[in-house]
């Protein structure tokens, strides 16, 4: 499969929409004209990851950590993330990412961890994430040719929602009149320039991600039998009540804290974690953050919430959360966030046909335990 096809699939699968605004997601470097049979998933590029994609003839490693966050100008072989990336474009080695808009889906980061500590009942992103990066295309076409314009924009990408777009060649049309002037230089497709002209068209909407306009207008336009289409581009800006970061609900019965550390520990793999607050309690209302808990403890803590999981805290942010009784396991940034990346590896196996995925043995926790 080539590249560009690749990207968009998973484009789909994860949209890069999701990410929050300060994220570097998709894909980094590649030719997407390249063909991809094998990817390696990783948390992090490090050089043993990096020799492992090459070792196993991976022609993509997808990430969960952007290994440029930052802007930069240069891209030189040398010790810095720049220097791997320099390196897998010399072995023709792509590199997608797929950061806060995998911890932020319905499925993903936070979901998988959400479901290893035995959340489920009312299961709900902590923060939600603003969709806003589609629009809804309004056409108005003569009622002939509209199932001829709405083929064209569908092909080209538009129509899609739903969680993954599992719904697709959605619109809505209903009827009207329509009415033109066009002056002595124009050529009409209905009725004759020089004069007002009245047709019955239908009014066509349907939904267009931010990355597809140009395409779909090029399609809308090419299909569409008028000279000068009559159409709105609106932007959206949606709260999808399914998407967002972190997650919280209850448990099925509450539980003390420390069968749930034993719980936690037990399905990530580890001999021991870090506790802030209180640890002699019982808990029902639990909530995740994978990786770094990073700005969001106020939201934490506005939900309630009696338990976190999460990967790593600030000093200040613990104090904050011992300070409001709330009980807080770090379990490490990786261990939290590498879960989510074997889920992604069966789904991406299951959902794209022809590409290998490959969970990076290479990949590991960079802090241990001596």
């Amino acid at each position: 499969m080539k590249l560009s096809s690749l990207s968009k699939l998973l484009e789909q699968l994860v949209p890069s929409c999701f990410a929050e605004v300060w994220d570097n997601v998709g894909l980094i470097s590649g030719d997407p004209q390249q063909k991809v049979t094998r990817i390696l998933l990783a948390v992090d590029l490090t050089p043993g990851v990096l020799a492992e994609a090459k070792k196993r003839r991976a022609q993509m490693v997808l990430l969960h950590h952007p290994p440029i966050l930052q802007k930069t100008n240069k891209l030189i072989n040398n010790l810095d993330s720049t220097g791997l990336i320099y390196e897998a474009i010399h072995n023709g080695i792509a590199v997608y990412v797929m950061h806060t808009n995998l911890d932020a889906i319905e499925g993903g980061t936070n979901s998988v961890l959400a479901e290893m500590l035995g959340i489920s009942i009312n299961l709900r992103p902590v923060r939600l994430v603003r969709t806003g990066s589609n629009y809804k295309l309004v056409m108005f076409v003569p009622a002939e040719q509209a199932e001829m314009v709405g083929n064209a924009v569908f092909a080209a990408g538009a129509g899609r929602i739903g969680h993954q777009h599992r719904y697709s060649e959605c619109s809505f049309c209903c009827g009207g009149v329509g009415s033109f002037h066009g002056d002595n230089s124009t050529s009409p497709a209905v009725g004759r320039s020089g004069r007002r002209e009245y047709v019955q068209e239908l009014r066509l909407e349907t939904i267009v991600p931010a990355a597809e306009v140009p395409a779909v207008l090029t399609a809308m336009r090419t299909a569409h039998p008028y000279e000068e289409p009559a159409y709105d581009l609106i932007p959206l800006e949606p709260l999808d009540d399914r998407v967002g970061q972190g997650r919280i609900g209850k448990l099925t019965r509450p539980v003390t804290v420390e069968t749930l550390l034993r719980r936690i520990k037990k399905a990530l793999g580890i001999k021991s974690l870090k506790l802030i607050g209180p640890s002699k309690r019982t808990v029902g209302v639990v909530a995740t953050g994978a990786g770094s808990i990073s700005d969001m403890l106020p939201d934490v803590l506005k939900t309630k919430a009696e338990f976190l999981l999460t990967g790593e805290i600030k000093h200040n942010w613990a104090l904050l959360a011992a300070q409001n009784g709330l009980s807080v396991a770090v379990a490490g940034h990786w261990t939290t966030e590498r879960p989510g990346m074997e889920r992604l590896a069966k789904h991406i196996n299951s959902a794209v046909k022809g590409v290998a995925v490959v969970l990076s043995s290479a990949d590991s926790e960079p802090l241990v335990n001596c």
